[in-house]
């Protein structure tokens, strides 16, 4: 694999000001829970208590049939800290932890899916604006699905070359490993992992693939040994899922679509959409165009399978559809900003900008969706500083039955004084 071209100073000041944008456009979105910040829902329940009360056992602890590796490095991390610290901490975190998530796009070893520096810079920014982050922004116990577009980014890059090639190895290796062992969706991804190897025969990739291979390996038999049950809803459940949750919220408000959740044009229009997009990805990028396609339509299978026909409905959340609505932003920007080289190589002036042309009227389309997400709610519960403070001296005492309540809506921090041997 031959080194990259040195970037020149366009390409940095390129790709910078698509960072600066895209970090700014998160920040603006998560603006009223940066502001305010509360806890939300694991994030309080699980993670920050559990570190607080065990430290560092708990990093191995599974929670709802997994590893979380990251959320519990995070709440270890600020155990620490003062109790009314951590909401802001937590919030802070998660949102930058966010925006290092999606850095991988942005490096030149990418340009087999995005080639040149514009549509790097394009892609970062478009990843920020993914419309489903309604749940997951800004929350720790979320990050596990952030972290599946990581693992995906990872996958599509060329192996490291030049004097730092080691070093970036080692970096890759670690990043992988602390993504692997934070959440499912690595028992989906990994064959993309075994696919950067078999592309590029690169010896280092192979270690990659050991631990990809070795975390799905491991969040599986986690599962299979945990009490969580499986229920195996049926498939049909499945269409719906992607034509109300993941297309109709790509087009339309949220609001809009629980008016209209069985208009049969709002699902038609769902449905051509996610045909689009997949037409989209295989005209751009053949076969890999297909695969990824597919993985954004196919990963929302697991919340069925967990959830079951709730999930169609916008209450459940929209954390599993992180990473297919990424995944669909990431096909739209490679599709509509092509290597300049294969567009002069396309025969026939109309055929040459047929591509670009739909994945624009896609992203049109998205538009209305993309501005209605663009602004995320704060938080339904967010107690007082007082109210933090009263909590923070009774878990000191470890005398009493401590209680916060807390987002999302109904959930109740409750600790319990340790019981004697």
């Amino acid at each position: 694999m031959s080194a990259a071209a040195p970037a020149s100073r366009r390409d940095r000041v390129v790709l910078g000001a698509g960072l600066v944008i895209g970090v700014a456009v998160l920040l603006a979105r998560l603006a009223p829970r940066l502001t305010d910040p509360a806890l939300f829902a694991e994030d309080g329940t699980v993670f920050s208590i559990q570190a607080w009360v065990s430290g560092a056992p708990t990093l191995w602890r599974p929670y709802a049939g997994y590893l979380h590796l990251v959320p519990r490095l995070v709440a270890l991390a600020a155990s620490p800290l003062p109790f009314h610290a951590l909401p802001a901490v937590y919030t802070w975190t998660a949102t930058v932890l966010t925006a290092l998530a999606f850095l991988p796009v942005l490096s030149p070893r990418i340009a087999a899916v995005l080639p040149s520096p514009a549509a790097r810079a394009t892609a970062y920014v478009a990843l920020c604006l993914t419309p489903h982050l309604a749940e997951a922004g800004g929350v720790v116990a979320s990050l596990i699905f952030v972290l599946g577009t990581t693992q995906v980014l990872l996958a599509l890059l060329a192996p490291p070359s030049g004097p730092r090639a080691r070093l970036v190895h080692v970096g890759e290796v670690l990043v992988l490993l602390a993504c692997v062992l934070s959440g499912p969706l690595v028992a989906f991804l990994w064959p993309l992992v075994v696919r950067r190897w078999w592309v590029h025969r690169a010896r280092g990739d192979l270690v990659l693939v050991g631990v990809a291979l070795a975390g799905a390996v491991v969040q599986v038999l986690v599962l299979l040994a945990s009490p969580r049950q499986v229920r195996g809803h049926t498939p049909v459940v499945v269409p719906d899922v992607l034509l109300r949750r993941l297309g109709a919220e790509w087009v339309l408000d949220q609001a809009v679509v629980v008016r209209d959740a069985h208009s049969l044009p709002l699902l038609v229009a769902a449905g051509l959409v996610l045909l689009g997009v997949l037409v989209v990805a295989v005209l751009r990028l053949g076969l890999l165009g297909l695969w990824l396609g597919l993985t954004a339509l196919l990963t929302p299978a697991a919340a069925v399978v967990a959830y079951g026909p709730v999930y169609a409905l916008p209450e459940a959340g929209d954390r599993h559809l992180v990473l297919p609505g990424c995944l669909l932003l990431l096909l739209l920007v490679a599709a509509l900003l092509p290597p300049p080289d294969r567009v002069r190589a396309t025969r026939g002036r109309r055929r040459r900008w047929a591509t670009p042309a739909l994945a624009a009227v896609l992203l049109l389309a998205g538009a209305p969706g993309l501005v209605a997400h663009f602004a995320l709610s704060p938080r339904p519960v967010v107690p007082t500083g007082a109210r933090l403070d009263a909590f923070e001296r009774c878990l000191e005492q470890r005398a009493r039955t401590c209680r916060i309540s807390y987002s999302p809506r109904g959930f109740v921090l409750v600790v319990r004084p340790p019981t004697s041997s």
